[in-house]
Formats: C-alpha cells, sequence, structure tokens
C-alpha cells in the first residue's frame, strides 16, 4: 500500500478547513472543559491572593490593627466569601486562611475548586489529554489526602506558604499539560475560554479591592506603604515582572489600573 496521497482532493491548509473535518463537540463535554479549567484558574488567583496578603501582613508591620484586617477583608470581598467564625486565640489572618483554602464546608474553597474541577474532568476523561487527567487527579489526591482535605491541611500546618505555593504551581502544571498535549481544537478553545473568563475576572476584582483599600486608607498611608499596596496587586494578578520591563522606576495607581 502506497504512503503517499494517491487522491486529488487538496489537504485542508487553514485552521478553519482542518476543524472541518472534526466530530461534533457535544455541549456536555465543552461545559465540563471549560469548567475543569476556570475551577483550576479559580483556585490558583485564590492560593495567589491569599500568599501576597499573607505575605503583606507579614511585611508591613507598622499597620494598625484595622488596616491589617482591612487587607483580609479585601481578599474575602475579592472572591465574595463571608467573613468565617474566628475562634478563641486565633487572629482573623489564620481563619481566612484556612476558610480559603481548606474549608470542606466552603463552596468555593480552593481545596473545593480542585475537586470540583476533577468532578468535571473525571466525566469527560475520553475527551481530554491523558496528561491532564493525571496532573489534576494527581493535584487532587495531594490535597485530599483521607478525606475532607486531610493532605492539604497536614501541610498548612506545617507551612502556609507550601500549601500556597503546591497550589499556585501545581495549577500553572495543569495549564501547561493543557496547552501542550491536547489538540488545539474546539476543546481546547473552551478550556482557554474558561481559564481567561476566570482570570479577568478574578484580576478585576482584585484590583477593586485594592484601590477600595487604598481610597478607604486615604493620607494615613505613607508612600512606601501606598507602593506596597500596588505592587500587592500586580503579583496578586501575576503582573508585577510585566509592568516592570514597560515602567521601570514608577509606580502609579492609574498605570497599575
Amino acid at each position: 500500500m502506497s504512503l503517499y496521497r494517491t487522491d486529488e482532493s487538496p489537504l485542508p491548509t487553514t485552521p478553519t478547513a482542518a476543524r472541518q473535518t472534526e466530530r461534533p463537540l457535544l455541549a456536555r463535554v465543552a461545559e465540563n472543559i471549560f469548567w475543569t479549567a476556570r475551577y483550576v484558574e479559580r483556585a490558583e488567583h485564590l492560593a495567589r491572593g491569599t500568599l501576597v496578603t499573607t505575605q503583606l501582613a507579614s511585611d508591613a508591620g507598622d499597620l494598625d490593627d484595622r488596616l491589617r484586617d482591612q487587607l483580609w477583608h479585601g481578599l474575602l470581598e475579592a472572591f465574595d466569601l463571608v467573613e468565617p467564625a474566628v475562634e478563641l486565640g486565633e487572629t482573623l489572618g489564620a481563619a481566612v486562611v484556612q476558610f480559603v483554602l481548606t474549608d470542606a464546608d466552603n463552596p468555593t474553597s480552593a481545596c473545593t475548586c480542585v475537586a470540583r474541577a476533577r468532578e468535571n474532568a473525571r466525566a469527560v476523561r475520553g475527551e481530554i489529554s491523558l496528561e491532564m487527567w493525571q496532573t489534576l487527579n494527581e493535584f487532587y489526591w495531594s490535597l485530599e489526602g483521607g478525606g475532607r482535605n486531610e493532605g492539604a491541611r497536614l501541610i498548612l500546618a506545617e507551612s502556609a506558604e507550601t500549601l500556597l505555593q503546591h497550589l499556585v504551581r501545581s495549577s500553572m502544571h495543569f495549564q501547561g499539560v493543557t496547552d501542550q498535549p491536547l489538540a488545539h481544537n474546539r476543546r481546547w478553545d473552551f478550556a482557554l475560554t474558561g481559564r481567561l473568563l476566570e482570570r479577568a475576572d478574578a484580576s478585576c476584582r482584585l484590583l477593586l479591592a485594592r484601590v477600595e483599600l487604598l481610597a478607604e486608607a486615604g493620607e494615613s498611608l505613607d508612600t512606601p506603604l501606598r507602593n506596597i499596596q500596588l505592587m500587592a496587586a500586580l503579583r496578586m494578578s501575576g503582573s508585577i515582572e510585566a509592568y516592570r520591563r514597560q515602567h521601570a522606576n514608577n509606580l502609579s495607581i492609574e498605570q497599575v489600573v
């Protein structure tokens, strides 16, 4: 049998022509892929926002208690989360970290988002790449442990930053294997759409919370502390390196926005 084409039908030369040969994509499959990517992106933003807020609360030692608590309220408001109950002897920051990351009863905690992403991916295992499923499944079990996010709670008990870095890097790992082995067809389109819609929404929410904090603080924040807040907004959206390349030594709220 010849290894070469013997018919005279032209090969598809454009992405549109190539896609016309694909089998139809079911709406159910598209929705599952969309939400898989979106939930993973949301988990990353929750972790990144919490990581930056934790570091900011630690570094800005001369903030009064009201402004320090406002940092955490800003994080909750950015993701439309209710304020968690603070137990006796616990700080608001510690309560927020546990609630945002590992609380199994919080339907929008980072661990819950990863679990929901896995549920959606499991429903369409035959439609996504093997690498996508394996990466997400391993990510889920590293957090779930023996049940109710036991793995994540154990990591958090040792080091909050370790858990936060694990969430961010594992989410980025999943995004990488989505972009590489998965064919860039309609399935990839829906994964990309879910990821970018969540990124746009989270970036705007985080920025709005930071701008409102600066407006409320008014003149009580001197320039160094104000700059720290603006840098936090950039770090939360993963934009600080790009900003520095474009605005080397200039930091203003207008340019950050």
